[in-house]
């Protein structure tokens, strides 16, 4: 943003102070002698319709055995002749609008100004005074009136040419005086306002180079003013921080990097810990549950019933440990997976003929519209990938439910979607399907047998893969999984370009 320099600032304080004045005074005072003007005007006008009216009285008074009609035109025939009366240019009328006396006006008017007379004739039969200025002349129309009665109109043509020379001349004197005010303003700021300005931009460059750093270069001014004590102030304020900044710097790169990683690795470490002891705890306390049972009791159906359960949570806790130490791997080793050309449908068909069996126990229909594409993958992974997402389709449906598995391509990516009609999610759940351990509805995650890392390992071989992976769902209506990977092509041009496709 654009910004003036406090020295011009104060240079040209002084001139736009005065040149405010000045306007302002001309303003008022210009106006004044405008409006004094005009109000003398009215004032010579009015006086000389009033004479009239005076003359006029005295006339219908000494012949009032006559019209007054009659009086009123003879009274007009010689009112001219009267030396306070016949100084302005004047037109007397009747009522019909007709002239009956006239004395120094050229009645022969261009069009506009006979409208005009048309016009304020009409405001002065409405016993109403009226007036226009032209050409340096104002037209003043009044009604005359006698005894409180209208009885004719009377026009004066008033020339105010001495008054508009008055009032330019008053105005050419406002605009010399205000050019030389200025010009002495312009000085005055100059060399009375430059060394102040200097020493303020002075102490600016000082607050610079605190702002920078370079609190060795702080000029203090000799001045024993405010300013003076300001810019020792700032001396002294410049070393202070200088010497709390080395302090604050050495204590930041003391502490920053290891807070940082403290509090990332103590809320991991919890988080991580506190789902895995809760996992583990239930099949352990059932297992302990059934051992101190055989100890106790020595029943064969208990047996047979311990020995089941026993094996079943034993299974379980050595499959949760598998997928624990999966992706504990994946999140922390960068091992090695062969990536080869493959086509996905074909992987795709042959993982929903797998999972066909488990469909049908729970009276569930999959409608598979792949279409063929081939990527570079590691195949087994991509298997892992979507028998879980499937798994879940099937675990979170509703009974008759269908699950639709599509997939479509967009420029050099293939995207597959995997939908179903089951119970759904809402919004916080889909936030934290992918964390370790998250499971949105729990009971019936359990009863699936779930442990809510399937959907971190397939989250993290997608990411292997360079793709990733979203959720969209409906509370009560179902949930569609988007998985978006790069089509063999696109990887041809990774290659190309030097990077690592075949061994990631």
């Amino acid at each position: 943003m654009f910004s003036v320099s406090i020295k011009y600032k104060f240079i040209f304080f002084i001139p736009l102070l005065l040149l405010g004045a000045i306007v302002i005074l001309s303003f008022f005072v210009l106006n004044g002698i405008k409006g004094y003007q005009w109000k003398e005007t009215e004032f010579i006008l009015i006086h000389q319709k009033n004479l009239f009216e005076e003359y006029l009285y005295d006339e219908f008074r000494e012949n009032s055995g006559k019209e007054q009609i009659l009086i009123f035109n003879e009274a007009c025939a010689k009112v001219f002749s009267l030396p306070y009366i016949n100084s302005i240019p004047t037109v007397i009328y009747n009522l019909n609008g007709r002239v009956v006396a006239k004395n120094g006006v050229n009645l022969d008017r261009d069009t506009k100004k006979y409208e005009n007379t048309e016009k304020m004739m009409n405001y002065a039969l409405k016993n109403k005074m009226a007036y226009y200025e032209k050409n340096g002349t104002v037209f003043f129309f009044s009604p005359v009136k006698h005894l409180n009665k209208t009885i004719g109109v009377i026009s004066f043509e008033y020339s105010v040419h001495k008054n508009y020379k008055f009032y330019n001349e008053i105005k050419r004197l406002f605009y010399t005086f205000g050019i030389f005010v200025l010009i002495g303003g312009v000085s005055l700021g100059f060399f009375y306002m430059l060394s102040i300005a200097r020493d303020i931009l002075k102490m600016k460059k000082s607050v610079e180079n605190i702002k920078d750093g370079k609190f060795q270069e702080i000029e203090v001014l000799k001045r024993k003013d405010e300013l003076g004590d300001l810019s020792r102030g700032m001396l002294y304020m410049s070393k202070r921080i200088e010497r709390n900044i080395k302090e604050i710097q050495k204590e930041k790169e003391n502490l920053k990097l290891a807070v940082e990683k403290l509090k990332v690795m103590g809320e991991q470490q919890k988080e991580y810990i506190g789902n895995i002891t809760h996992e583990f705890k239930t099949p352990l306390t059932v297992i302990k549950a059934y051992t101190d049972l055989l100890l106790m009791y020595d029943d064969k159906n208990l047996l047979d019933e311990a020995i089941k359960s026993i094996s079943n949570h034993t299974l379980r806790l050595k499959n949760m440990v598998e997928k624990v130490l999966d992706l504990t791997a994946l999140e922390k080793y960068d091992f090695e997976m062969e990536f080869l050309e493959m086509d996905l449908k074909k992987v795709l068909d042959e993982v929903c003929q797998t999972m066909m069996g488990k469909i049908r126990r729970h009276q569930l229909a999959l409608i598979n519209s792949t279409n063929e594409c081939t990527i570079i993958g590691h195949e087994e992974s991509i298997r892992h990938i979507f028998i879980n997402l499937i798994d879940n389709a099937i675990k979170y449906n509703k009974p008759e439910g269908r699950i639709m598995l599509r997939n479509s391509i967009k420029e050099n990516e293939v995207y597959v979607e995997i939908e179903d009609t089951g119970i759904g999610m809402d919004d916080l759940e889909q936030d934290r399907i992918f964390e370790p351990f998250y499971r949105g509805d729990k009971n019936c995650s359990r009863e699936a047998g779930g442990y809510g890392l399937g959907l971190s390992l397939v989250k993290k071989l997608v990411e292997k893969h360079r793709g990733s992976i979203k959720v969209f769902s409906v509370l009560g209506r179902g949930t569609t999984l988007l998985i978006k990977l790069p089509l063999y092509a696109h990887n041809k041009e990774i290659k190309k370009k030097g990077m690592q496709v075949d061994n990631i």
